[in-house]
């Protein structure tokens, strides 16, 4: 037996292109410091259902009114998984994985059972397995999600995005999950994350579409413990289409020396 949810595979199908995939080059401390993000994350406020993902640059977040109720908060693991174009898709939960899952989110859960005891569970997303990540910080990527998402910025003025060195795969995957209008009708031929290059004009276009642009401020010791705050550019992007509020934020490359200390 198992428990059924039907997905959004379109909005699944669009995410995607945001998540990270682990560089076999990377030691193994490091792929498992970023494996938050290889999975979507779903929760659920009443009736609005959020699709996330996140990078160490980008977030994206999709939010749909919908009928069904996800049990608990779910990071889904997408990179073994092909999404079909279909308006629907489903998730498949064993009964043992839901009732790891119950154990895994009970806040009465005994003190002898830590996380590390709940392994990784299998599912079905579509025709793929899957898994289920009991990430040990999930609770912890998911609220740094939400205060990038609604945390303090210094807002400037739009056009001041232009100036800043944004990395382009990140960019090209924003503008292709938020169908921004980023060529001349006679460009179109692929998504832009599949071009090899990203032109003045595509990049001009992209960065026209900013809803928001500002700064965040990060204080850090450099190697002779001394204190300084970086000024780090942010980019929000929001649409809404068919019901469906989208919103992506991108974090830009902090400029050679570029402090305010």
């Amino acid at each position: 037996m198992s428990h059924t949810i039907t997905l959004n595979g379109k909005i699944i199908q669009d995410i995607r292109h945001n998540i990270g995939y682990p560089s076999h080059e990377k030691s193994k401390y490091e792929r498992e410091r970023v494996r938050f993000s290889h999975c979507l994350f779903l929760t659920q406020d009443k009736n609005i259902l959020t699709y996330q993902t996140a990078t160490p640059y980008t977030i994206v977040r999709i939010s749909e009114p919908t009928d069904i109720k996800i049990p608990y908060p779910l990071a889904i693991n997408l990179e073994p998984v092909l999404i079909e174009n279909s308006p629907s898709i489903n998730l498949e939960i064993p009964d043992c994985t839901f009732a790891t899952l119950q154990t895994f989110n009970n806040t009465d859960r005994p003190e002898y059972i830590k996380t590390n005891d709940l392994k990784t569970n299998v599912v079905m997303l579509g025709n793929y397995k899957t898994n289920l990540e009991y990430l040990n910080d999930m609770q912890e990527k998911t609220n740094y999600m939400n205060y990038l998402m609604n945390c303090k910025i210094d807002y400037d003025t739009k056009d001041n995005a232009k100036q800043y060195d944004w990395d382009k795969v990140h960019l090209c995957n924003l503008a292709d999950t938020l169908h921004l209008d980023y060529t001349k009708p006679y460009y179109i031929k692929y998504p832009l994350s599949q071009q090899t290059e990203l032109d003045k004009y595509a990049m001009s276009k992209i960065l026209q579409q900013v809803s928001k642009f500002g700064y965040l401020y990060r204080t850090v010791h450099d190697e002779d413990y001394a204190e300084k705050t970086l000024k780090i550019p942010v980019a929000i992007f929001a649409k809404n289409i068919c019901l469906r509020q989208m919103t992506a934020l991108i974090i830009g490359r902090i400029k050679q020396n570029e402090h305010t200390k």
